[in-house]
């Protein structure tokens, strides 16, 4: 079941997010601040708008359209429905998320104000406690400053109405029926329950979608930096966290450790003949290859150009890494065929071994490079440093 709610939770969160993407403007999307907050602001047009459609209905069974009141009722509906579908118009073509906003906030507070005073006044009215939608919008929307203006203003008018509504003045009840009077005051009471929930339960199903994208963006750029692009192979900065943590490891457990240096044979006269196109096309082929014959634990990373580098953590014996070499040169020995070409390149790889080699870092990668200089002197070949190549 758990399972089940998931995935119903995460079709609506696409169909809704989908939705609201095709509607709100680049500008809205691409800006982190006003993501969330162009949704929520999105929701709460649409949902004004409907009941500015749903109030023609509702008017007509309590008061009547043969009522003396309808033309003010329906100049009220018709301006609020006119200026919610300006503000849409500004949020969603014009990207201009705080005029929207504000005209919402305004409209929607008048506009239940003015229903207060129309139904009895604030006192005996079913219609007030539906302003407390303003300042609790606002505070999603706009955070603390400007949420604490809209309550203020809120408090304000509201305390104005209470003080007409004492005198007796400025009021009228369109609604003379008691009970359709008392029938409306339940209905807000649960109409403004729901859409308080409706409205946490779309902030949280969109805050996780943004929590999503967020998240799909870190990884994005945590990609980024570890990895090459063109290959796609760990690049140099994550080769070398590897290789000290693989380095402390082996330290620890006196364990073996091997570091080779790959440097491809013949690469540059290719790049130079067939271009920088085909180069690429040879280095990615190459790098597909060597990731699938490489073991688990084992890493191959891209130095930059025709440079790679290997990491062998757990040896258990010579002959073992020599088997892993001698599979990478065989690798990188086999043509690769551009655009009706069939090309080739070798490779030279020195290894240095922890800690017959050297017991640091860096003393293992001079040794490993030392050791890349002597078998490029053979090409298509493999040497491990030994002590007399330091001459």
């Amino acid at each position: 079941m758990p399972g089940g709610l998931a995935i119903i939770k995460n079709a609506i969160i696409e169909r809704l997010t989908r939705t609201a993407d095709r509607l709100l403007p680049d500008s809205i999307v691409s800006n982190r601040d006003e993501y969330l907050r162009g949704y929520l602001l999105l929701a709460l047009l649409l949902l004004n708008m409907s009941t500015c459609l749903l109030t023609v209905p509702i008017y007509h069974r309590m008061v009547g359209f043969d009522s003396p009141a309808t033309p003010i009722a329906a100049a009220i509906t018709g301006t609020c429905l006119l200026l919610y579908i300006y503000a849409y118009w500004l949020l969603t073509r014009k990207g201009l998320f705080l005029h929207s906003a504000n005209i919402t906030f305004a409209t929607l507070l008048a506009v239940n104000l003015l229903a207060t005073q129309l139904t009895g006044g604030f006192i005996q009215s079913p219609v007030p406690q539906l302003t407390l939608f303003t300042p609790v919008f606002a505070f999603v929307l706009f955070g603390m400053r400007l949420g604490l203006v809209w309550l203020l203003i809120t408090v304000g008018l509201c305390l104005l109405s209470v003080l007409l509504a004492t005198d007796g003045r400025f009021s009228a009840q369109l609604i003379p029926d008691q009970a359709d009077r008392d029938a409306l005051k339940v209905m807000f009471f649960f109409a403004l329950i729901f859409m308080g929930t409706t409205a946490l339960i779309f902030h949280e199903l969109m805050y996780q979608n943004l929590q999503k994208k967020l998240e799909e963006e870190r990884d994005s750029y945590v990609y980024q930096a570890s990895h090459d692009m063109l290959t796609g192979l760990p690049n140099r900065f994550q080769f070398f966290e590897y290789f000290e943590r693989s380095l402390a490891l082996a330290k620890r457990r006196h364990s073996t450790l091997a570091l080779g240096y790959i440097d491809l044979d013949g690469f540059k006269p290719v790049n130079d003949t067939y271009g920088h196109h085909a180069g690429d096309l040879i280095l990615e082929t190459i790098a597909q290859r060597l990731n699938r014959i490489i073991r688990s634990g084992d890493m191959i990373a891209r130095f930059g150009g025709d440079e790679f580098a290997l990491l062998i953590p757990q040896v258990d014996r010579m002959e073992a890494v020599e088997a892993v070499v001698k599979r990478i040169i065989e690798t990188i020995a086999l043509p690769v065929d551009i655009d009706g070409e069939t090309l080739r390149v070798t490779c030279s790889v020195g290894i240095a071994l922890y800690p017959d080699s050297g017991s640091e870092l860096d003393d293992l990668c001079k040794k490993a490079d030392l050791a890349l200089y002597s078998a490029k002197e053979q090409k298509n070949a493999y040497s491990f440093y030994q002590p007399l190549l330091k001459s």
